[in-house]
């Protein structure tokens, strides 16, 4: 009774209110704790429809992975690759990574050789280890039928025998890279020993060629990047696209995929901090009958399961982020040198070094955002222009759902001497107090407190022209930062008693 009289004086709407009654009913007619606990802890373990996503494998010879990382990883979730196969990545390979991606190498005979395969993090992958050059084999789960992927790179000035690849080859393989090999039937001008040879291993190794939309060689019509398996239902095309002498190719598996789940986890954290004040006294009562070790156990077993039991899920198409990879990637390294920074600050240690890299990271960061922006808006135009038939129409009808007028974020103002509800007045009255704020202050001469301030002003002026250090710029960017930090959220005062309610 008495937790009902307490929920009916938050600010709670009624679903809300309805759906905490519900957790109390649930949580006084349990027969013990834990089997309350237990009846929460199964609540989302329903069935969740899924959707079976065919499996997508980048095959590119990169020709250098530092100078072409940038335009991969365009490519990468540009096609939704799970799986990509770089050959020719050098020494830079480990540079730099593919954002939600783990990297597997092995080195070449020469510097700018060597092979990567990534596999996406949605995905679990192990590296089959081995003591060809020039070769990665990665064992790949999580899909409807595991299989296995053996990424080559073959250049010109190498000796191999394909035989020792031969015990490696599973019912479920997929070979693809750089083989430098040409053959007639394979989409080359002419065949040559190499082609013949490689016709001759994976023949005998009961393998199939996957046939590309067009060669992948810049320089010639030769198809030199080829893809091997004995799967069915492999499709491949060839990608214009890339500043390396090859064209990628992108291989499609539609017999085998992965499950994705279109549904996300929503917490209600405000019922969930609800709960902790109704229930409070309970486990204060709780902590003096049992142990420490016991009450804490229970206590987090509580936690996990009212957080499961204010969980609902909602269904998306599928889940985009507001910001490409990159982008994100760069926000996660600002994230940690920006609390590297505070750490050191706060324990005295301070790293010049580490507040210049702070400020230069937080810079690029906020002019790829604006440049991303620019361009999504660019492509938004350009969309528009393109395939509606009325672009005026179709253009305001888009920009109306984004440019609505903004209404106040409250509702009165207190003045001090009286609250104010109608809009135009509380602009105006908002309006006269900043403009009073913002004037010149005039210096009274008469006034010693004035003129001690004006003295101190001019022996600071006096100071600083003289001074051989340098005074740091700053941004109003910054500034304004520092001054949200200091603002409340809820009630804005200010010195004359002036304030902002929700």
């Amino acid at each position: 009774m008495q937790s009902l009289t307490q929920l009916g004086k938050w600010n709670l709407t009624e679903k809300d209110k309805e759906f905490t009654r519900c957790l109390l009913d649930e949580w006084y007619s349990g027969s013990t704790l834990s089997s309350v606990l237990q009846q929460w802890e199964e609540h989302n373990n329903k069935y969740l429809p899924s959707e079976k996503v065919p499996l997508n494998i980048l095959c590119y010879n990169v020709e250098g992975w530092g100078t072409r990382y940038l335009e991969v990883v365009d490519l990468v979730y540009k096609i939704d690759a799970s799986i990509s196969v770089l050959t020719e990545v050098g020494e830079l390979w480990n540079k730099f990574t593919i954002p939600n991606f783990n990297m597997f190498h092995q080195k070449g005979t020469n510097r700018s050789g060597g092979v990567c395969v990534s596999v996406g993090k949605h995905l679990r992958a192990t590296q089959i280890q081995l003591e060809i050059e020039n070769t990665v084999i990665v064992d790949v789960f999580n899909l409807s039928d595991p299989i296995r992927i053996i990424g080559i790179y073959w250049p010109q000035g190498q000796e191999r025998n394909l035989d020792d690849l031969s015990p490696y080859i599973t019912q479920e393989t997929i070979i693809t890279g750089d083989f430098n090999a040409s053959l007639e039937e394979w989409n080359s001008t002419a065949s040559d020993k190499r082609g013949k040879i490689l016709k001759e291993w994976i023949e005998k190794n009961n393998l199939t060629y996957i046939p590309s939309s067009s060669h992948s060689s810049k320089r010639s019509k030769r198809n030199i990047d080829l893809t091997f398996s004995n799967i069915d239902g492999i499709n491949a095309e060839t990608m214009f696209f890339g500043t390396s002498d090859h064209w990628p190719i992108v291989m499609t598996c539609e017999n085998i995929g992965f499950e994705i789940r279109n549904f996300f986890p929503f917490v209600r954290w405000h019922i969930f901090e609800g709960m902790l004040a109704l229930l409070q006294d309970f486990w204060i009562k709780e902590q003096s009958i049992t142990s420490v070790d016991e009450w804490y156990n229970t206590y987090t077993r509580f936690l996990a399961a009212l957080r499961n039991r204010v969980t609902v899920w909602k269904k998306k198409e599928k889940y985009r982020p507001s910001l490409p990879p990159l982008i994100i990637d760069k926000l996660k390294k600002l994230r940690r040198i920006r609390n590297k920074y505070y750490t050191e600050r706060k324990s005295g240690c301070q790293n010049e070094e580490t507040r210049v890299l702070l400020r230069v990271i937080n810079r690029e960061v906020r002019q790829e955002i604006a440049i991303h922006k620019s361009s999504c808006w660019q492509s938004f135009l350009s969309s528009i222009r393109d395939k509606s038939d009325r672009p005026e129409k179709a253009f305001w009808s888009q920009v109306s759902r984004v440019y609505k007028s903004r209404s106040l974020p409250f509702s009165k103002l207190n003045s001090g001497q009286s609250v104010i509800s109608d809009k135009k007045e509380i602009v105006d009255t908002l309006f006269s107090y900043y403009e009073n704020q913002f004037k010149k202050t005039e210096i009274k001469k008469d006034d010693p407190n004035d003129m001690e301030i004006e003295e101190e002003h001019r022996v600071l002026l006096n100071e600083l022209s003289i001074s051989e250090e340098t005074v740091e710029p700053t941004s109003a960017f910054e500034i304004a930062k520092f001054i949200k930090k200091a603002e409340t959220k809820k009630v804005i005062r200010f010195r004359s008693n002036i304030e902002l309610h929700d």
